[in-house]
């Protein structure tokens, strides 16, 4: 047996990605993905890494303008702090969220309103009850939510609640979003502010990007469990 060296805080975004994926912090699944899959080709020329690791990536380090996100602190972030102050749900604001002023929260997006009709009775989803179509939203990302929208009007308004949920699948690095309290916070708001204004901070850049490269290690380790290659070294 030998040690494995590993970043404090790489290490603490492990984690945060194994407790989201399995529940639990897996060290030895970390240790043998490391026996087995840490070869050059495996680890440098097949892992899907961030562009900018790749032009950077040489014999000896290239520093390439616009990468100096890649050496910022992934976990202690300055400026995140401040931004952690989502706008709160009041009584006076609606509980669902009208499609006509928008729902991808891009300038192209906010503009595209499903079509009004007034025959209900040839859309198919208007005999669905309020159970089945908060089922249909669960099953569906942001892109499958908008595209149904333009089909058809018995979506036009969604609950606010639905964009934590997309918040925590779209941005699961934020995982500072998890602690905070459900009920008095404006998704909707919230989940488009973060969704165009975060890239500025150099941090939560490089924690995006070892969250992906973690992410694919895990899958990885969950890969060699279920080969049985896990504890049979």
């Amino acid at each position: 047996m030998s040690g494995l060296p590993f970043h404090p805080t790489c290490f603490e975004i492990y984690k945060k990605v194994c407790k989201n994926r399995i529940g639990r912090v897996d060290l030895e699944g970390l240790f043998y993905w490391r026996q087995l899959d840490c070869n050059f080709r495996t680890f440098f020329v097949d892992f899907p890494r961030e562009s900018a690791v790749r032009t950077s990536n040489h014999q000896y380090w290239r520093h390439q303008p616009g990468c100096e996100y890649l050496a910022a602190n992934p976990v202690d972030i300055p400026g995140l702090s401040q931004l952690f102050k989502p706008p709160v749900h009041s009584a006076s604001k609606p509980t669902t969220f009208d499609c006509s002023k928008g729902f991808v929260c891009s300038q192209r997006e906010s503009h595209r309103t499903p079509p009004s009709t007034s025959n209900t009775v040839q859309d198919p989803f208007s005999a669905l009850s309020a159970e089945i179509t908060s089922m249909v939203l669960d099953l569906l990302g942001s892109k499958d939510i908008a595209n149904l929208r333009l089909a058809t009007p018995v979506f036009r308004q969604l609950p606010t609640i639905l964009f934590r949920r997309l918040f925590l699948e779209n941005m699961p690095w934020l995982f500072e979003v998890r602690d905070l309290d459900i009920a008095r916070i404006d998704w909707y708001d919230w989940y488009c502010t973060w969704k165009n204004g975060w890239g500025d901070l150099k941090g939560l850049r490089n924690r995006r990007r070892i969250w992906q490269d973690v992410e694919e290690i895990v899958t990885r380790i969950q890969r060699f469990g279920k080969e049985g290659k896990i504890g049979d070294m």
